[in-house]
């Protein structure tokens, strides 16, 4: 049975906050960002209810399974006009609160989040368009087309303002973005090593650009 697209309501969102702690439980910069015993749930609890409450640009929607009423999937896109903050609407990103979760590695995360934010400031600055603030998806949903159908409804977004759409993509995520236009236009690298993980991370920042409208056929 086909998953179904609906907008999220606010008591879908502990439940979202959970499906978003498992989807990225085995991402290595959120392993060396919130070790074990971290409470991350309480501070997403806290932040995506703001942001729903809040912020009228945030548009949070979700994929739902017919057959068992879960929700598989989930994305908040947020319509950047250009004066709002990163994360948009005037709800501040995670650099500017400066509150993590009790056990996070908040050095890490300072780091992380003040240079993400100063280049995506650099590559958008004022220039008006959708942010992909966040795209999840349930372990066992993955490969059902779901983060597809949450990417694509954004896009559309963006076509129909006719501006850009903006994302910042893990590796994981890049074949998907790359198949739906976006292009890359800068990385971010991060060596874990320095806070306690392995390796070195990369995050890509990722750009679509506007779509001219279809000319209709006489």
């Amino acid at each position: 049975m086909s998953l179904i697209l609906a907008p999220l309501t606010e008591d879908d969102i502990p439940v979202i906050c959970r499906l978003q702690e498992l989807a990225f439980s085995s991402n290595a910069i959120h392993q060396a960002m919130h070790p074990p015993g971290t409470d991350y749930v309480s501070i997403m609890l806290e932040r995506h209810s703001s942001s729903f409450r809040n912020n009228p640009a945030a548009r949070y929607i979700k994929m739902v399974d017919p057959a068992t009423n879960e929700i598989a999937s989930f994305a908040k896109w947020v319509k950047r006009d250009g004066e709002n903050d990163r994360k948009g609407g005037g709800v501040p990103g995670p650099a500017e609160q400066k509150v993590w979760p009790a056990g996070a590695n908040a050095a890490l995360l300072e780091e992380f989040y003040g240079s993400m934010d100063s280049k995506s400031a650099e590559l958008m600055g004022n220039t008006p368009h959708y942010l992909l603030s966040t795209l999840a998806t349930h372990p066992k949903y993955q490969g059902r087309g779901a983060a597809s159908t949450l990417l694509d409804w954004g896009t559309k977004q963006a076509d129909a303002d006719g501006i850009p759409a903006y994302l910042e993509a893990s590796p994981d995520g890049l074949r998907l973005y790359r198949s739906r236009g976006f292009e890359e236009r800068g990385v971010l690298d991060m060596a874990l090593e320095k806070y306690g993980g392995k390796g070195q991370y990369r995050m890509v920042l990722m750009l679509r650009p506007v779509r001219e409208p279809k000319s209709q056929s006489s």
